[in-house]
């Protein structure tokens, strides 16, 4: 899997740590915009696939706290500490909330991908929801209910599930 050549910043076995840096600086100054307008303690920072483990280095990297992070189908880096300032993530986020929702079926990033960052977060410290999907790699598939229920707890707000039949789904 080619690294930057095809727009990707992650393969399962290496990281363009150039490149994440690069998208990393945007990404910043955009949360630190929408932290000032909201508050840090206010924001969830998301995302999906490759997408995810970018949200999530962002999030443990940033120095203000934030409300957590949601990822759909992340990838463990192989030395996530090593793309850490300090070797793990800043104080401010050190017991960040985290949700991780990842297909049993996902035949792009495998599911003990996700179950290692799991994994490696609580050993961490941070609260971790995992959620276990039925499917493969779609995006926020069969989040109805388990991702809603995460938000409304860290925001304080409530968060209505998504209308519709719910896959079945096993926490841990």
């Amino acid at each position: 899997m080619p690294a930057l050549a095809a727009g990707l910043l992650f393969a399962l076995d290496r990281i363009d740590v150039p490149g994440l840096l690069a998208v990393h600086r945007p990404l910043t100054a955009l949360l630190r915009a929408e932290t000032a307008r909201i508050g840090p303690g206010r924001t969830v920072v998301a995302g999906f696939s490759q997408g995810a483990t970018v949200a999530l280095t962002l999030a443990l990297r940033y120095g203000e706290p934030l409300a957590g992070t949601a990822l759909y189908a992340p990838f463990l880096p192989p030395d996530l500490a090593a793309l850490l300032p300090e070797g793990g993530p800043s104080p401010a986020n050190s017991r960040m909330p985290v949700w991780i929702g990842h297909g049993a079926r996902d035949w792009i990033v495998p599911e003990s991908s996700g179950a290692g960052l799991r994994d490696l977060l609580a050993s961490w410290g941070h609260p971790v929801t995992w959620q276990r999907y039925p499917g493969g790699h779609e995006a926020f598939a069969g989040v109805r209910a388990s991702l809603p229920a995460f938000l409304s707890e860290v925001l304080a707000t409530p968060i209505p599930p998504v209308p519709g039949p719910e896959p079945s789904a096993r926490a841990g």
